[in-house]
């Protein structure tokens, strides 16, 4: 049972800007969960090879290593997570990725000597970007590399029923708003489980039966529901709660501590809401949830697939069936 009590949401616009730095692969490009569809390896070693970049990475950007990728996810937001995360594991500490193209429309050119930066392709292999370190020109004012963004109370409502209707349709998640004590913010367990001998909701559909049920407060608000749901759906994502036999999430859940656990999960929902335009007070609590010793075991790859997958179903519209209308 993953039961985290949820630091509390606000909801923040980012700074307006002139420039855009992102604009190469397309807000609804990401990578394919189910593996390489471009290469011969395993989804396996592809999560082993990423992790072990990360371990390495960590050891060099210590504690600085999660606040600056979350900094980089943030701004570049029209770059999926799971390619920023490569381009941040190629280069510790970069600030702005964006393609020879893009830079050279911000009056900056890409140096001689500059190593590109691999990421994938969108229906295709890999395409080459730069950070803004390997370019010179024109300087970039302040906030002018972070990618203008609003959400509006709408739209945040229309992502999390987005959200709710694509767990359920693509990966048998059933999510419901329910009365919850003062400091059950919500919870996610597999649907044959019980609590306290009673069913985890009583009446249920046989011929609709989901593999896992999400209980999300029903007094929070609309920007809190949507924090929660993320957390949730991240322990689901990430293993926590085992391998599901039709969807591609591994088995962890005998891999890791609470602590571990509720780290990658609150990691995955905090990156998704920073790219959805929500600020979330999670630095202090991820920082208490973990020292920095026990990162090692943390998975990078399990955190980008899970963020990942949520921000893909918010943004897409389900397709419904024709009595689902």
């Amino acid at each position: 049972m993953e039961t985290p009590q949820q630091p509390p949401v606000s909801r923040e616009l980012n700074d307006a800007s002139q420039h855009r730095i992102d604009d190469a692969e397309g807000i609804d490009s990401r990578y394919d969960e189910t593996g390489h569809t471009h290469s011969s390896i395993s989804r396996e070693e592809a999560a082993r090879a990423i992790d072990d970049l990360f371990r390495e990475a960590l050891r060099k950007r210590g504690n600085e290593f999660f606040p600056e990728l979350f900094r980089l996810l943030e701004r570049c937001r029209n770059y999926s997570v799971f390619n920023l995360g490569l381009a941040y594991l190629q280069r510790p500490g970069a600030a702005a990725i964006a393609t020879k193209k893009r830079w050279g429309e911000l009056d900056r050119k890409v140096k001689t000597d500059a190593i590109p930066i691999i990421i994938l392709r969108p229906f295709g292999p890999v395409m080459t970007v730069f950070e803004v370190s390997d370019t010179e020109g024109q300087p970039l004012r302040g906030d002018e590399i972070f990618d203008p963004f609003s959400t509006s109370g709408e739209l945040v409502a229309v992502r999390l029923e987005n959200l709710v209707n694509n767990a359920k349709a693509k990966d048998e998640i059933e999510t419901r708003f329910v009365s919850l004590g003062y400091l059950l913010a919500g919870d996610v367990r597999p649907a044959h489980l019980s609590v306290g001998g009673i069913t985890f909701w009583p009446e249920s559909n046989a011929d609709e039966e989901p593999s896992y049920r999400v209980r999300v407060s029903e007094s929070l608000d609309t920007a809190a529901r949507f924090a929660v749901l993320a957390h949730e759906l991240a322990h689901v994502y990430c293993g926590h709660l085992g391998a599901h036999g039709r969807v591609w999430w591994p088995d962890r859940v005998h891999a890791l501590s609470h602590g571990q656990r509720e780290f990658e999960a609150e990691a995955a929902a905090h990156i998704v809401l920073l790219r959805q335009g929500l600020r979330k007070k999670s630095a202090e609590y991820l920082s208490r949830l973990i020292s920095e010793s026990d990162l090692e075991a943390i998975s990078l790859d399990a955190i980008l697939q899970a963020a990942n997958r949520i921000e893909g179903h918010a943004k897409k519209a389900p397709i419904l069936n024709a009595g689902e209308r």
